[in-house]
């Protein structure tokens, strides 16, 4: 595993698009603040340019160098051991290329071993969207990788033991104006 993260930090290094497994499904990723890198994915996967993206960091002190001050009550909802992104009304140091058309920035620490490691070698945090192009369905495991998808990336990391994941999107809250919190799903 030692020998993908090394891997894999080289190309988010380079602006490159990777495809990598989280907690919850199969991801397309790469550097979060490097414009162009993100747009080459936005182009590849054939995603609206403002629909914004998902980022993953890897705890409390990368989430709040890129959004500010965390709350008590912040704290435990990203802590949760329900994978949960978090909408961000405020944000610095990325990219307008993530942000939805609001401006508004969606984060998630990641729960995953894996992508702990691979955030903290890389120090900055990496786009997460379903490893598939915008009209078909996320793939259930390694094997429903689209072959056209993972011939377009520059790096594929399959795990020769990886860990669980839900299948599941994340729960997705918001942080309201004046610091309340809303869940969306």
């Amino acid at each position: 595993m030692e020998t993908q993260i090394v891997t894999a930090v080289s190309h988010l290094e380079n602006g490159d698009n990777i495809i990598y497994p989280t907690e919850t499904v199969w991801a397309l990723g790469c550097d979060a603040t490097n414009e162009a890198a993100v747009d080459r994915l936005s182009k590849l996967k054939g995603r609206a340019p403002d629909k914004g993206y998902v980022l993953l960091v890897d705890g409390l002190e990368m989430l709040a160098e890129y959004v500010g001050h965390i709350t008590p009550a912040l704290s435990s909802i990203v802590s949760s051991s329900t994978p949960t992104t978090v909408v961000f009304p405020e944000h610095q140091l990325l990219p307008p290329n993530v942000l939805a058309s609001d401006h508004t920035i969606g984060i998630r620490i990641t729960h995953s071993r894996f992508c702990k490691q691979l955030i903290r070698a890389f120090g900055k945090p990496i786009v997460s969207t379903s490893a598939n192009y915008r009209d078909q369905a996320p793939p259930s495991n390694f094997e429903d990788l689209d072959q056209n998808l993972l011939s377009a990336v520059q790096y594929v990391i399959n795990l020769d033991e990886p860990e669980l994941m839900s299948q599941k999107p994340s729960r997705i809250v918001r942080i309201l104006p004046g610091g309340g919190i809303e869940t969306i799903r």
